[in-house]
C-alpha cells in the first residue's frame, strides 16, 4: 500500500491509500466516503477494495478534505467535488483511464456531481438521495449554532478516536445535506449505477421519494440493489470473516461484496480485452 498526498486546486492536500495489484490494467476505484468519516468508511471501505483489488481493480481510498489526515477545511459538497476531480486527474495523469467511484451515504451528493470524463460507473451505498428534515438543535449546541449564526461555520469534535480533533462545517453543510433536489440529482445521470439500498436507508428520509415507484426517478441506466437483512450503518470490523469472531452477518457481507463485484467486473471489466 502507498500512503500518497494529492493537491486540489484549492491548494488543499488530501491524503489517501493507494494500492495496485500485480495484475490491474489499469482501471481504478475510487472511494468516497460519508459525512464525518474518513477513508476507512468504518470499514467497509477496506472491505470492498480488498475485494475490487482481487478482481484486478487498483483501488484508492481517500480521506475528503477536512477529515481524516488530509488538509483542514471546511466539510462541504462543494470542496468534496473538487477533491474527488483532483483524485480522478491524478489518476488519470499515471495512465488510469478507466475509474469506478464508490461512494456511502453523502458522498454520493458528490460523486453524483464529480463525474469526469473518466469515470466510467458509480456504486452507491445507503445513499442520501432527498431531502430531510433534520432538528439541528438536538445535534449542536446553544454555543455552536450560535456560531453558526455568526461566522457561518463552527467545530465538531471528533469523538472517533482518531488523530483529527475536530471537523469544521458551515450553514452550507447542513443545507446540503437536507435540502437536496432529488430529481436534479438523478436526471442526468447517463452512467451504470448500482444503488446499494439496506433497510434503514429504506426507512429514512433520505430515500423517501423513491420508495413508492424509483424506477420513475431513476434513468435507465441505473440499477436497485435492496439488501434485506443486512445493515450498512456502523462499523464492520476487519477480522468480521474469521471463525473466532462471532459477526452475525458474515455471510451476508460476504454475498455483498460478491454481488457488487459482480457488477461492477459486469459494466467496466478490468482489463480492456475483457470486453
Amino acid at each position: 500500500m502507498s500512503k500518497i498526498r494529492i493537491d486540489t486546486s484549492r491548494g488543499i492536500d488530501l491524503a489517501a491509500d493507494f494500492v495496485v495489484p500485480v495484475d490491474s490494467c489499469k482501471c481504478a476505484v475510487v472511494f468516497a466516503h460519508s459525512f464525518l468519516l474518513d477513508r476507512h468508511g468504518l470499514g467497509w471501505f477496506d472491505v470492498f477494495a480488498k475485494s475490487y483489488r482481487s478482481a484486478g481493480y487498483a483501488t484508492l481510498q481517500l480521506d475528503f478534505s477536512g477529515c481524516g489526515d488530509s488538509s483542514d477545511d471546511v466539510i462541504c459538497v462543494e470542496n468534496q467535488i473538487d477533491d474527488l476531480k483532483a483524485v480522478c486527474g491524478w489518476l488519470s495523469e499515471r495512465g488510469f483511464e478507466r475509474i469506478i467511484l464508490h461512494a456511502d451515504g453523502s458522498g454520493a451528493l458528490s460523486a453524483l456531481r464529480a463525474v469526469t470524463d473518466k469515470v466510467q460507473a458509480l456504486v452507491l451505498t445507503a445513499p442520501i438521495l432527498g431531502p430531510a428534515e433534520v432538528s439541528w438543535e438536538d445535534v449542536f449546541s446553544s454555543s455552536q449554532l450560535a456560531e453558526l449564526e455568526r461566522v457561518g461555520r463552527t467545530r465538531i469534535p471528533n469523538d472517533q478516536g482518531a488523530s483529527r480533533p475536530y471537523f469544521v462545517v458551515g450553514k452550507q453543510t447542513l443545507g446540503e445535506l437536507t435540502m437536496v433536489d432529488t430529481e436534479k440529482l438523478l436526471q442526468d445521470i447517463s452512467l451504470p449505477t448500482l444503488f446499494v439500498v439496506d433497510p434503514q436507508t429504506l426507512a429514512s428520509q433520505w430515500f423517501a421519494p423513491l420508495v413508492d415507484d424509483p424506477r420513475s426517478l431513476l434513468p435507465p441506466s441505473c440499477e436497485l440493489l435492496f439488501l434485506d437483512k443486512l445493515s450498512l450503518y456502523g462499523e464492520l470490523p476487519a477480522n468480521y470473516g474469521k471463525a473466532d469472531y462471532a459477526y452475525p452477518d458474515a455471510e451476508k457481507v460476504d454475498f455483498l461484496r460478491e454481488q457488487v463485484v459482480s457488477w461492477v467486473t459486469r459494466v467496466v471489466p478490468p482489463c480492456q480485452e475483457m470486453t
